[in-house]
């Protein structure tokens, strides 16, 4: 009989989606390597863009198994279905500031380890006191994505997230972005949220 293996994200199995876009990758692979995979999300399970082997997997019946590869903030790990709970919790995550809220650590310690894309994320957990093992793998390059050919000259873009609160900076390079240009049209902002 093959493994089972649950995959958890917060959002949706969406490819426009940060965790939605590693479950999908993750559940891809893993498929082809032979195991069962329950994909489970807290939003729409079918979405716009999902190619068909996604969504075949997201059709399969759901087959009991325990544990899980949970994707977000660690906060959420224990909203996952009860049966996910049982077993071991591989917990991917990441926080891109110099502190985590103080919830992501006990939430972290119920984890069998954590994966997370960068050294600066290890560092910060492992600073704000999580034990269990933290490994570093990064998150790699999607083929489908490609560089853009731009046509040379002005306006001069830059790009700037701007989600969530001030964690990600989107204000803060707003601001900047107005005291240095102002209303100079070689220049253009792009902010994505």
């Amino acid at each position: 009989m093959q493994p089972v293996i649950n995959i958890a994200t917060p959002g949706s199995p969406d490819p426009a989606d940060s965790f939605g876009l590693i479950a999908i990758e993750l559940s891809r692979h893993l498929a082809r390597l032979g195991c069962g995979v329950n994909l489970y999300s807290m939003g729409p399970r079918e979405v716009p863009f999902q190619d068909e082997e996604i969504a075949a997997i997201i059709r399969r019946p759901i087959v009991a198994s325990t544990g899980m590869i949970a994707l977000g903030y660690p906060t959420v790990f224990n909203r996952y279905p009860g049966i996910m709970q049982l077993g071991k919790r591989i917990g991917i995550c990441m926080f891109e500031s110099t502190r985590i809220p103080e919830a992501f650590v006990p939430a972290m310690q119920q984890c069998s380890a954590i994966i997370t894309p960068c050294q600066f994320c290890k560092d910060i957990f492992e600073e704000a006191g999580v034990k269990v093992p933290i490994h570093v793998l990064p998150l790699g390059i999607n083929p489908i994505y490609v560089p853009a050919e731009r046509a040379e000259g002005r306006p001069f873009t830059f790009l700037a997230f701007i989600d969530r609160g001030m964690r990600k900076g989107g204000v803060q390079a707003l601001g900047a972005f107005q005291a240095a240009f102002g209303d100079d049209m070689d220049y253009k902002l792009i902010l994505k949220g």
